[in-house]
């Protein structure tokens, strides 16, 4: 059985599901609104000091600069140490990436989601269009910094074949893989491929679940459930000839203030039940 309502700020919907736990359930969906800082995004403290990380720029380019609010797809080599590809956990010689230069923090002080290490996205600020970048990584004290391939991370999402990946550990389904790693203390070298205008935004849902679940261990699930599902997108505009979405999510449980005293049951196969 399933209604819908739709009203000016939300979209609801409610059905009933039997055996499962969740005998009523009801999605209320918000509106996307623009996210995060248009600055240019500080290293923390372990990423600083010209011992540990160390850049040149080889040619700093001719075409469109690298300020904040840009985003950016890059060719990151490596010259005498490694790429990882954490999906695979192969190495690579290079790949590409796209990176936007902000932060995501909100006006509640929440950094979601990663965009990635901070001092190398820093680091290609004034550059431009064509230019290449040099830079050494101190890997043991830079703690293996990250690039997102799509330009940004968000774990624990929403996945439509999430009841194949079960069986193979919920970190499996959960992890988000879309990235590049420096692997290893070496050398390495970013190349400025394309500058566009970026936007980062995100939304958020509010999953209510009611019914009664027979908690077991350390399982405390009320019998009224409620919590937050979130999206974040990063809209891409190089001009007329290409405009770029990328789009992640729902996630459920990431940085969500509440969700470990008011868990929900099933969240992936609910929100698959009055979304889809």
């Amino acid at each position: 059985m399933r209604h819908s309502l739709v009203l000016p700020a939300a979209i609801l919907a409610s059905t009933v599901l039997i055996g499962c736990g969740n005998a009523y359930e009801r999605l209320e969906e918000g509106q996307w609104q623009s996210h995060g800082k248009v600055v240019v995004p500080t290293g923390k403290h372990i990423e600083v000091g010209h011992t540990r990380f160390r850049s040149s720029v080889l040619n700093r380019g001719t075409g469109r600069e690298v300020r904040a609010g840009s985003a950016v797809r890059i060719l990151i080599t490596s010259r005498s140490a490694s790429l990882m590809d954490p999906h695979t956990r192969g190495t690579l010689s290079n790949t590409e990436a796209w990176v936007w230069i902000g932060t995501a923090e909100g006006t509640d002080g929440r950094r979601f989601p990663n965009l990635g290490s901070n001092v190398l996205r820093a680091s290609i600020v004034g550059m431009r269009e064509g230019g290449r970048l040099a830079f050494h990584a101190d890997e043991p004290r830079l703690g293996n910094p990250i690039l997102p391939t799509r330009g940004f991370l968000l774990p624990f999402a929403y996945k439509a074949n999430w009841r194949q990946l079960l069986s193979s550990g919920a970190m499996q389904f959960s992890a988000d893989w879309q990235y590049v790693q420096v692997a290893s203390k070496g050398d390495y070298e970013i190349q400025i491929m394309r500058v566009c205008d970026g936007r980062l935004s995100r939304k958020e849902a509010t999953l209510r679940q009611w019914g009664y679940v027979f908690n077991w261990g350390e399982a405390n699930y009320r019998f009224a459930r409620k919590g937050v599902l979130e999206w974040a997108a990063l809209d891409i505009d190089c001009g007329s000839d290409q405009k770029i979405r990328f789009e992640k999510g729902p996630a459920y449980g990431v940085l969500t203030p509440g969700d470990k005293d008011n868990r929900l049951l099933g969240w992936m196969g609910s929100y698959e039940a009055l979304a889809m």
